[in-house]
């Protein structure tokens, strides 16, 4: 997911932007679910449940006036807030990659509406060889991008 993409200051200033982005955070999570269980009916037989996502957030290039922004702050909190509070348990990690020293400003503002548990699942990475090795230790490196340590030859997607 590649988190600079996102303007969450052009969307704060839209009439409704707050209920907007409420919905495409619950639209975002309810898709994540449906994932999980087409790969849990999908998957070999007499293999694990799938039951939880590993979410992959590359923050290269955030703009650090997202973080400074009241709208983006708040579409950040209401992200958390929807996903504490219909999806606490689909998460079996976060890991955010490539992330700005002035990133802890999101972070810290997350914390406000998000579990303990939940924020112990999220694992931050300022560069590649911090975090390479630790991704392919939760991940198979055959369904990790080559651009993340994997050995896959992805097109779209993370």
């Amino acid at each position: 997911m590649p988190f600079s993409d996102w303007d969450l200051r052009k969307a704060a200033k839209i009439p409704g932007a707050l209920e907007h982005f409420e919905g495409f955070a619950t639209r975002f999570l309810q898709e994540t679910m449906e994932c999980i269980r087409n790969e849990h009916e999908n998957r070999i037989e007499g293999h694990f449940p799938i039951t939880q996502v590993i979410f992959i957030v590359n923050c290269k290039d955030f703009p650090l006036g997202q973080l400074l922004n009241l709208g983006a702050i708040r579409n950040i909190i209401a992200l958390g807030t929807t996903y504490e509070a219909h999806y606490p348990e689909i998460m079996y990690k976060a890991i955010l990659i490539n992330v700005p020293s002035y990133f802890g400003i999101g972070i810290a503002a997350l914390k406000q509406v998000m579990a303990p548990k939940t924020m112990s699942k999220l694992c931050s990475y300022s560069t590649m060889a911090n975090w390479k090795k630790d991704m392919i230790e939760v991940l198979d490196p055959a369904i990790l991008p080559e651009r993340y340590g994997g050995t896959a030859d992805v097109k779209k997607g993370i």
